[in-house]
């Protein structure tokens, strides 16, 4: 602390005066926080990605933005730490951020098969989707599925082409 003043002391009583040369020299803590390893999209974040610690053990607060329980979405995406302390006399506030990788989810489309009676058009074609994640659905995705096939006319066997869907949160697998 940086304070000038003077103390008396008697045998009866111990008197201190204090003179203020300004505001005591505050400290801002030091957070540590290692950098997280990588998330799959779906992964919410816990206590794994979130455990900054403050040097010297300096009594206060720390909270995360994002909350533990988020899933962020896939990308290079910044986490922060931010500290309060209890002594806030002493103690500046601080914040640290690091970045975490979240990887995309792995999904697999596969195109349906379908069987065609001669002489009828050619069926719709459709696809499946396995892999989502938190509950979504195709409505997640950023482009619809082209499925495409030969014109059949004799009896056969066709190959169905599937491709187009694209996601910001899903590595797409085409299974044909």
């Amino acid at each position: 602390e940086n304070y000038n003043g003077s103390i008396r002391l008697s045998s009866a009583s111990l008197t201190m005066d204090v003179l203020s040369s300004g505001d005591p020299v505050k400290t801002t803590p030091t957070i540590t926080w290692p950098a997280p390893s990588a998330l799959t999209y779906g992964t919410p974040l816990g206590t794994t990605q979130l455990n900054a610690t403050v040097a010297n053990n300096i009594p206060g607060v720390l909270t995360y933005s994002p909350v533990s329980g988020t899933v962020l979405g896939a990308g290079l995406r910044t986490i922060t730490a931010t500290f309060t302390p209890e002594d806030t006399a002493r103690y500046n506030g601080a914040e640290q951020s690091v970045t975490i990788r979240v990887n995309k989810a792995r999904l697999v489309a596969t195109a349906d098969n379908k069987t065609k009676v001669q002489g009828q058009p050619d069926p719709i074609l459709t696809e499946t989707y396995s892999g989502f994640v938190n509950n979504e659905n195709v409505s997640v995705l950023n482009s619809d599925a082209r499925l495409i096939t030969t014109d059949g006319v004799a009896p056969g066997t066709y190959p169905i082409t599937l491709s187009g869907v694209t996601s910001s949160n899903y590595a797409m697998v085409f299974v044909q």
